[in-house]
């Protein structure tokens, strides 16, 4: 009886088929993580922008209207904060200029508040998402009627 050495086509076309599948929930799995951080990229910048129109609101009475900026919605890849352009300096004005962004941002101001909105594409699918954070101003409440 003579003895084999080796696999049988079989044997590797189911290691082979292991290997598939466990490299498909891995990538999946990345991919998911890998928006999961671009999304908390954008939650983290929302934040700052309100943070910047308080400031600018403590400074000059009044909240900053801002244009959709970066001029074009990003995809699945980070783009560049524009450079001397109008709305650059407009953003500039308040203190906000990241270096590449996932997502395009503006703020419509208004006398009490603000609404900060983040639109992108995150994932690729063609479909944009938009993401927005509203804050007003807080009156202090008293319980003496006439004092704050």
């Amino acid at each position: 009886m003579v003895k084999t050495r080796g696999f049988s086509l079989i044997e590797l076309m189911i290691v082979v088929a292991i290997i598939a599948f466990l490299a498909a929930i891995a990538i999946r799995s990345f991919l998911m993580f890998q928006n999961e951080a671009r999304e908390s990229e954008m939650k983290m910048n929302l934040q700052k922008i309100r943070d910047c129109q308080e400031r600018y609101k403590a400074e000059h009475g009044v909240y900053r209207e801002l244009p959709w900026c970066p001029s074009e919605v990003p995809g699945v890849s980070s783009i560049s904060w524009p450079k001397d352009t109008e709305a650059r300096r407009k953003w500039d004005s308040i203190g906000f200029s990241p270096n590449e962004v996932y997502y395009q941002y503006r703020v419509e101001a208004y006398s009490k508040g603000c609404i900060v909105y983040a639109r992108g594409d995150v994932d690729g699918d063609g479909e944009q998402v938009i993401w927005s954070l509203s804050f007003q101003d807080q009156v202090p409440e008293s319980n003496f009627p006439g004092e704050y």
